[in-house]
């Protein structure tokens, strides 16, 4: 079984116990995923060479709204 990778932290999405709820965890794993597909797309070279990897994370938190 292959570890899930943390590229945006969970602390982005909430704080505390009480924030934990599934709609926040679903974020979570869902920038994720958009942070790895991104890092892993064939057809996105152009955009990883532009940015850093910070401004694709940041990207990625951006997309939950």
């Amino acid at each position: 079984m292959m570890a899930t990778l943390d590229y945006i932290k969970a602390e982005s999405f909430y704080q505390d116990a009480g924030d934990k709820v599934k709609l926040n965890w679903y974020c979570y794993e869902y920038a994720n995923n958009l942070y790895s597909a991104i890092k892993e797309s064939d057809k996105l070279v152009q955009y990883r060479r532009g940015h850093t990897q910070k401004q694709i994370a940041e990207f990625c938190l951006e997309e939950r709204v």
